[in-house]
């Protein structure tokens, strides 16, 4: 679905002629998902928690990325090689966010639409959950290098693999993009008698002492550094939201030379007990 509404977008700014059209199909598109693919469905509702954001991002993004394309066709003959190089990054970048934003929308649809909130779990290879995540992240980062470390032992443990791979996919991508390294980043899976460890680590700036606290929050606090990109708040919120309805812990913190960002994951069913009375 996702992989559609960008399609439609430029296809319908390619073969219209100047902005209106591009722009009336944005504002429908966002309102269809809405409607259609997200909880609850078949009705309008962007009251829930990060969905206006969400949406608000999808909406600008789609605009952007319509008025770039019109820009691109528009003025191809007085625009240097330059110029239309840099639009078309700008329309890939603007395209790559917008398409991991609507997979974020679909997996906390997929948590709301349980009674209580948490996830249908089934035994997954961890290797495997792993292996897929840093394949579909590498799909949008073809030069990316990532360092997996995963246990010999064969590891077994509950969860819904779609929706861990997202969160996997969420803190590998803040690690390449925000991090401001080019050290490739770490991801270790460690085992322990009662759960299972997911730590990704970057080489970077770090995070701000002061963000820490209200990281997973989806604020995006305007401070300038590593944290502040577009998107990051809103991607951290869904991951907890993810692991919370795993009945697991996820945690931001520094190291020596960077950023941390660890969840653990239980390996025996839990009571599904809100995380608000644990």
């Amino acid at each position: 679905m996702a992989l559609l509404y960008i399609i439609a977008q430029i296809l319908i700014a390619r073969y219209t002629n100047g902005y209106l059209h591009g722009l009336f199909s944005s504002v429908f598109s966002v309102i269809c998902i809405n409607f259609f693919f997200t909880y609850p469905f078949f009705r309008l509702n962007f009251t829930l928690s990060g969905y206006p954001v969400i949406f608000i991002g999808m909406l600008i993004i789609t605009l952007l990325t319509t008025a770039t394309t019109s820009s691109l066709l528009s003025d191809d003959s007085i625009l240097s090689d330059a110029e239309k190089r840099e639009l078309l990054e700008n329309i890939e970048n603007d395209s790559s966010w917008l398409l991991n934003m609507v997979e974020n929308l679909l997996s906390v649809t997929r948590i709301n639409d349980t009674v209580t909130h948490q996830v249908n779990k089934t035994p997954e290879i961890v290797e495997e959950v792993v292996a897929e995540a840093v394949q579909r992240l590498k799909k949008r980062f073809p030069s990316a290098s990532i360092i997996v470390h995963v246990p010999t032992d064969y590891l077994l443990i509950p969860m819904d693999a779609i929706l861990i791979e997202q969160v996997l996919i969420n803190l590998l991508e803040n690690a390449l993009i925000h991090s401001g390294s080019s050290h490739s980043p770490e991801l270790t899976v460690t085992d322990h008698p009662d759960h299972v460890t997911f730590c990704v680590k970057d080489f970077g700036h770090g995070l701000n002492p002061d963000v820490i606290p209200d990281i997973f929050s989806g604020i995006c606090h305007n401070t300038g550094s590593v944290d502040s990109h577009k998107g990051m708040g809103i991607g951290l919120s869904i991951c907890k939201t993810i692991i919370d309805a795993h009945n697991g812990y996820i945690e931001a913190k520094n190291h020596t030379n960077g950023a941390l960002f660890l969840f653990t994951l239980p390996k025996e069913e839990e009571e599904n007990i809100p995380c608000s009375q644990k």
